[in-house]
């Protein structure tokens, strides 16, 4: 059975670049922007809403906060590549990777619609999906979410996918849906009779 891949969103960039230097701070507001980009161990903050870019590239030791608040979600939309460098940490609602809430982590969205590439020992929460292009994973990536590509996932060395979340993007039925499937082919089978 062939997997069946969600469609790509559609959107547009083409607002003003976006950038921060080393050591510094960004507070974006939901919006339409340029590129994304950052020296190293720079802090991006993002609060429920969509956000749009024409690529993104972020520098080593960076660090993302989101914060989802009110029943909202945090939508990254990149029109082209992104890359991240090194050691790139995220936070949840002011949690850290490892003790950010599950249902939470799937109201974190990023749909690139050129490359993806997560550098060494980075993390991220949430949702990646790139409906044309390569997903890439360097060496102890950690991910709590989902990845989704239309083109391939390739991983280098170590890392841990930690679980797959379902994200409002890509609805999962539920397990009881498909017993409810399966106790309708038998009724129509039996009215068939």
């Amino acid at each position: 059975m062939a997997a069946i891949l969600p469609s790509a969103m559609t959107f547009t960039g083409g607002g003003t670049n976006q950038s921060v230097a080393g050591g510094g701070t960004l507070t974006l507001a939901p919006g339409i922007y340029g590129s994304l980009t950052t020296g190293a161990n720079a802090t991006i903050n993002l609060s429920s809403g969509t956000y749009v870019f024409d690529s993104v590239g972020l520098g080593g030791g960076n660090r993302i906060n989101y914060s989802v608040t009110g029943g909202g979600a945090v939508h990254i939309l990149v029109v082209g590549n992104v890359s991240t460098g090194s050691n790139l940490t995220t936070f949840l609602n002011g949690q850290t990777f490892a003790n950010a809430d599950p249902a939470l982590i799937a109201k974190v969205y990023a749909e690139s619609h050129g490359t993806w590439l997560l550098g060494g020992g980075g993390e991220w929460l949430g949702t990646i999906f790139t409906p044309y292009s390569n997903l890439t994973f360097n060496n102890n990536v950690d991910i709590r979410g989902q990845v989704v590509s239309g083109a391939g996932l390739t991983l280098s060395g170590s890392g841990n996918i930690v679980s797959f979340i379902p994200s409002e993007q890509f609805a999962v039925p539920e397990p009881a849906s498909f017993g409810l499937v399966a106790i309708g082919l038998i009724v129509v089978a039996c009215l068939r009779r």
